[in-house]
């Protein structure tokens, strides 16, 4: 029977949501759920907002539509502010903890910073991930080839290893 994977990630620019839906479109019958927080909407205040939040690690008021459990393996994209995680993506998988049979997380941003990001989503969602992928704004925005290499790249080490993650102790 094959794998059933849901795509869910918060985008406030946009470059999240893109390589969201990159990821998807190479997994048969995935399902994609944005991550919704009307908080930190495009804007000026809303980079201050996140920012402050993101220092404070604020939760969030999140919106989500698909339930979890419902699926094999989640996969779970957060941009990322001030070396971490995403307040709406902390706050996802921490309300969801015990839901998730598998993860894996993906990240997009400026300068790197992915690999701190992935340690508090791993931290709030109590899973360690079946993949990662760090990703760098500009080449989501562009479709560069080295963007496509990643995500290829990140595609063979889940479905390799799709439903390993285990709980963190």
């Amino acid at each position: 029977m094959a794998e059933k994977y849901l795509v869910v990630c918060y985008s406030r620019s946009g470059a999240t949501k893109a390589a969201a839906e990159a990821i998807a479109s190479h997994l048969s019958g995935c399902d994609i759920d944005e991550i919704k927080s009307k908080k930190y909407d495009a804007g000026f205040m809303g980079i201050i907002t996140a920012g402050i939040d993101s220092i404070t690690k604020a939760k969030a008021e999140v919106e989500s539509t698909l339930d979890p459990s419902a699926y094999d393996h989640v996969i779970v994209g957060t941009p990322v502010w001030g070396f971490t995680a995403a307040n709406p993506v902390l706050t996802y998988l921490a309300n969801n903890k015990g839901k998730f049979k598998a993860v894996s997380f993906f990240s997009c941003s400026l300068l790197s910073g992915g690999l701190f990001a992935f340690d508090a989503m791993q931290e709030a969602c109590g899973m360690t991930p079946v993949a990662k992928l760090d990703l760098g704004d500009t080449e989501v925005r562009q479709k560069s080839p080295l963007f496509e290499r990643h995500v290829n790249k990140f595609l063979m080490q889940l479905r390799a290893c799709s439903n390993v993650s285990s709980s963190v102790h």
